[in-house]
């Protein structure tokens, strides 16, 4: 009872979701809300609806007392005590009185519990009963549907009894899906009304329920059901994802030349009851959001009409902690190293930062991680101990397993062989080097070279085979052929992993030309 501290308990014993209350008194307001008891534990909540129990009828005044005044003739004075459970509002006594033998009744009315009863005749025997008057019955109001579209219904409303109505309070009621009924509430002014409400879902079944405001209080509660016409459109399908800290990316199918409304809040009672809100026209959205929260997203059709929502989509928004590292990319890349770059997630850190670099050789299927930890916004690492011509996948993000960011490193190749010359024999020709070790201190003679040789005449390249010397012996040539050879430092892994050619022109005219574009594929 509102004005009472404590809760009163009813057990339903049942899991049904509705239940009739016959405990409530008349003339009170009450305070409802619904526990739901599981085996282990007992849900509460904080969420209640308000119900006002009309005036009853009142019991019966008792303890009559009558004297005569001795003041004058003709004269009673009349006393009572109120009933006891009035079930209302006492207003005032109607006391009745008739002589013996009459079957008239007198009255007059008092709003105390005792009066005078006067000009009474003398002599005379008289009957005399208090009461409390019951006041007039307020029928409920009609409610007639004159029509309904797709989009709206049109009904009237009005009062069959003398007394006078001030207005209408109107509540239409839908349900989309078993968890929540929504309602839109109308005030409607004067005693006979005719309303369209529109902005409705097609081929969906509507409750309209009124009750009129009277002189003499509120009237009961009257009900209709319609179900509008057409086709009820198809929810939308939305997907929801968080971008950065603070914006949420929406996408939904659904119908065009509509808008849209994009619902959220961080509980479904607040979705359902106060939700933060925005519209468009298009099938997408950005919408920004607090930070550190996590969100219930819905979308659905607001205009022209009110239409089923979507599925609700659950959206954690992610912690400062947890973004990616910014701008990732190589400042420098050399033979066995590569300087790679990159901004901290959010400007100005507060706290250092651990960052994992992660390296992932792509040829030789093997990783290495290598931890980073500064409080510095940009953030300068070399990765070292890299293969010549080797190809590599590299992560950078926080320690603590946070998004990443990624890209692709591709090392510089070990540089060609220099001073490659020809020797021209009886019926060879020999190809001459420079040891690549004499440069390049990542190379071990025991790598070797391979050599290749292209026909510009068949527009061919053979493969003439490897060595660990710095010369190599080639027959068979044809006359009037032109051949360009090229030496490398031999591939590895399949040929993932050469050397760059250096690549000598061989022609009958002029032998051991060199050549500054390499026509030799790798």
């Amino acid at each position: 009872v509102v004005g009472e501290s404590i809760w009163k308990v009813l057990e339903t014993h049942s899991n049904k979701t509705s239940s009739v209350l016959k405990v409530l008194k008349p003339d009170c307001t009450y305070q409802v809300k619904v526990q739901v008891q599981c085996l282990s534990r007992v849900y509460n909540t904080n969420d209640f609806i308000t119900l006002r129990v009309p005036e009853g009828l009142p019991d019966a005044p008792f303890n009559l007392q009558l004297a005569l005044k001795k003041e004058a003739d003709g004269v009673v004075l009349c006393s009572w005590s109120a009933p006891v459970n009035a079930h209302g509002l006492i207003r005032e006594f109607i006391v009745e009185y008739s002589s013996s033998g009459s079957k008239e009744w007198s009255s007059l009315r008092t709003t105390k519990n005792y009066t005078e009863i006067k000009n009474l005749q003398v002599n005379t025997l008289y009957t005399v009963r208090p009461f409390l008057p019951f006041l007039p019955v307020i029928p409920p109001p009609v409610i007639r549907i004159e029509g309904y579209t797709e989009d709206s219904i049109s009904f009237s409303l009005k009062m069959n009894t003398n007394i006078k109505v001030s207005g209408y309070v109107v509540n239409i009621y839908w349900t989309f899906d078993a968890h929540r009924q929504e309602r839109r509430t109308l005030t409607i002014e004067g005693e006979k009304s005719v309303q369209k409400v529109g902005n409705l879902t097609a081929h969906t079944p509507y409750e309209i329920s009124a009750w009129a405001k009277t002189e003499l209080g509120d009237s009961p509660l009257s009900f209709v059901h319609v179900v509008t016409g057409g086709t009820r459109p198809i929810p939308p399908s939305l997907k929801a994802r968080a971008t950065n800290q603070t914006a949420v990316e929406c996408t939904w199918t659904g119908p065009r030349d509509v808008v849209y409304g994009i619902f959220y809040a961080t509980s479904f009672l607040e979705l359902y009851r106060s939700p933060h809100s925005t519209t468009t026209t298009f099938h997408n959205a950005t919408v920004i959001v607090q930070r550190d929260e996590q969100y219930l997203f819905l979308v659905r059709v607001v205009s022209p009409y009110q239409g089923p929502p979507s599925d609700y989509v659950v959206v954690k928004m992610i912690p400062d902690n947890r973004l990616p590292p910014r701008h990732l990319h190589a400042v420098l890349t050399g033979k066995t190293f590569a300087v790679i770059k990159w901004e901290s997630p959010y400007d100005s850190p507060d706290q250092d930062m651990l960052y994992a670099v992660a390296v992932k050789d792509l040829v030789r299927k093997t990783d290495k991680i290598y931890k980073v930890k500064t409080r510095n916004s940009t953030v300068e690492y070399t990765i070292k101990k890299l293969e010549p011509g080797g190809k590599y996948h590299v992560t950078v993000q926080l320690g603590n397993m946070s998004k990443e960011s990624s890209m692709m490193i591709n090392t510089v190749p070990l540089s060609a062989p220099d001073a490659l010359k020809i020797i021209k024999e009886n019926n060879h020709i020999l190809l001459f080097w420079k040891s690549l070790a004499l440069k390049e201190s990542n190379f071990n003679e025991s790598r070797g070279y391979e050599v290749l040789m292209f026909d510009s005449l068949v527009n061919r390249t053979a493969y003439l085979g490897n060595t660990t010397e710095n010369f190599f012996k080639v027959s068979n040539l044809k006359i009037g052929h032109n051949y360009s050879f090229a030496v490398r430092a031999r591939c590895l892994y399949g040929g993932q992993m050469c050397g760059e050619p250096a690549t000598l022109l061989y022609d009958e005219l002029g032998a051991g030309k060199s050549l500054t574009q390499p026509p030799l594929p790798p």
